[in-house]
C-alpha cells in the first residue's frame, strides 16, 4: 500500500509540474516559430527578400544545380529561376504563394515546397521531383 501511495504522490507531482506556469503567457501552445504554427503572415514576412542557393541535395547526396535564387515579395509573390521536374521555370514571372504550417503552395501551380528550416538568414526547402527528394539550402542576401 505504501508503494501505491508513493507512486501516486510522485505521479501527482510530475503532473502538477507539467501543468504549471511556463511563462509563455496565456496560450502556452503557441510557439513563435511561424513554420510550425500556421502563422503564414509572419512566415512570409520572415521570408521576404532575395535568397541564393548555397547547397542542394538529391536523395541526401550533394547535387550540383548551379546558381539558383528565390525571391519573396511582401505581397506573397514567389519568384525564382528554379526548374520543375519538366525543366520548366514556372516561378520565373512570379506566382502567388500561400504559406500554411510548413508548406508553401501556389495558386496556379501544382508543386509545393516543405519548409524544413526558416531562420533570419537561412532557409531550407524540400520537394519531391519525379520521385526524388530534393532539399535546397538558401542564404539570404544581406542588405548593407
Amino acid at each position: 500500500m505504501k508503494v501505491f501511495i508513493y507512486c501516486f504522490a510522485v505521479l501527482s507531482i510530475c503532473l502538477f509540474a507539467a501543468c504549471g506556469n511556463n511563462d509563455q503567457g496565456e496560450n502556452p501552445e503557441v510557439d513563435k516559430d511561424p513554420v510550425t504554427n500556421n502563422e503564414s503572415e509572419a512566415a512570409i514576412k520572415k521570408m521576404v527578400g532575395h535568397w541564393y542557393l548555397k547547397e542542394a541535395t538529391r536523395s541526401g547526396k550533394k547535387a550540383e544545380l548551379g546558381d539558383f535564387y528565390i525571391h519573396f515579395s511582401e505581397n506573397g509573390i514567389f519568384k525564382s529561376d528554379l526548374i520543375d521536374a519538366n525543366q520548366i521555370k514556372p516561378y520565373q514571372d512570379g506566382l502567388k504563394a500561400t504559406v500554411e504550417d510548413d508548406l508553401i503552395s501556389f495558386d496556379d501551380w501544382s508543386d509545393s515546397f516543405e519548409i524544413k528550416e526558416l531562420g533570419d538568414s537561412t532557409l531550407t526547402l524540400a520537394i519531391d521531383l519525379k520521385g526524388f527528394p530534393f532539399e535546397f539550402h538558401f542564404t539570404k542576401e544581406s542588405i548593407e
